[in-house]
């Protein structure tokens, strides 16, 4: 992931935590709780959607799933 990138997300991270009052593990663990929910589904659509998320392991890190899911909002033009 490049490096510019992965800062920017690790920054919204600790923002999101900030906000919240609560610890940047805990955020980042919510995200794996919901990944985890994602990747156990039987629906071949959710499958597929989940299995096409760019990631250099095998299980997506919870960045590189926040830049994909961004990445994917500002190809589909949602709202700043």
């Amino acid at each position: 992931m490049d490096k510019d990138k992965l800062k920017t997300v690790e920054d919204a991270i600790e923002a999101i935590a900030r906000r919240d009052g609560v610890s940047v593990a805990h955020v980042r663990h919510r995200i794996r709780v919901a990944m985890r929910d994602g990747f156990g589904s039987a629906d071949p659509k959710i499958r597929a959607f989940w299995d096409g998320i760019p990631r250099e392991g095998a299980v997506p890190t919870p960045e590189e799933f926040v830049l994909f899911i961004c990445e994917l909002a500002e190809k589909r033009g949602a709202p700043e």
